[in-house]
């Protein structure tokens, strides 16, 4: 599709929009504007948090296999929320080094 077409058609809808529900309207472009924690961020906070219970579990009972484990979630969460920062990094409008 042609991207003049497609500004024009996203105008044409954003202005149906307004002119049908001003506050449905006024309520999504305050939500476009606010930063929001991704599902993604929810996991690794939730995985970084078993880790950590893992770990204090393993100490307490001097269990091996626990600080193990414990070990290698968190080390796996770490890895993943690096690879996501770098992602994202490369993925702004600026690039890699922006």
């Amino acid at each position: 599709m042609d991207p003049a077409r497609e500004l024009r058609e996203l105008r044409r809808i954003e202005h149906r929009l307004t002119a049908e529900g001003p506050g449905l309207a006024a309520t999504l472009s305050a939500l476009g504007a606010t930063p929001r924690r991704s599902a993604r961020g929810w996991a690794l906070l939730a995985a970084g948090l078993i880790g950590v219970l893992v770990v204090v579990v393993g100490a307490l009972t001097s269990d091996l296999p626990f600080l193990v484990a414990g070990g290698l979630v968190l080390s796996a969460t770490a890895a993943s929320h690096v690879l996501g920062r770098r992602r994202a990094r490369h993925n702004r409008p600026g690039g890699w080094r922006a």
